[in-house]
């Protein structure tokens, strides 16, 4: 896998289109797929015990309007790793639906964070928590004085 395969990736995903994002890379189309498929290939080489793959609503397609979802790319180019996967999967329907995709396992982020008896609550279908985000807090700002530091 070399740089230049993540960077056609990342383009795609940035303008969820080929097209568009050979447009940006200032490369043909085609050229963009045959990179695209040789990233694909060294992913479903590399022998991986298991994917991540994490997406903001992830039982959405990963690249446009329509298509695969990242956890069916997954299943798809490295089929004996497990797939873990995450995005917006504390609705029990939303789960099994990206289950049903392929993944092996669910993780859940927001929705843990806001619903520390998520376990209990999914089992009895009760609604989660709503996130909010000020359980971050607070942000740990940089000093002065950090930003001079300078090893001996």
């Amino acid at each position: 896998m070399l740089l230049r395969h993540i960077r056609y990736f990342l383009a795609v995903a940035e303008h969820k289109n080929f097209t568009r994002a050979a447009e940006a890379l200032h490369v043909s189309q085609p050229t963009l797929s045959q990179q695209i498929r040789q990233l694909e290939d060294s992913l479903a080489d590399a022998g991986a015990d298991f994917i991540h793959v994490t997406e903001f609503e992830a039982w959405k397609p990963a690249f446009g309007p329509s298509g695969p979802t990242l956890v069916q790319l997954a299943k798809k180019y490295a089929p004996n790793a497990v797939v873990v996967a995450n995005g917006n999967l504390h609705d029990v329907e939303r789960a099994n639906e990206v289950i049903a995709a392929g993944a092996d396992i669910i993780t859940f982020g927001r929705g843990a964070l806001a619903t520390p008896d998520l376990p209990n609550r999914l089992a009895a279908k009760l609604p989660l928590n709503d996130f909010d985000p000020a359980i971050l807090g607070p942000i740990a700002d940089i000093k002065e004085s950090e930003l001079a530091y300078e090893p001996a």
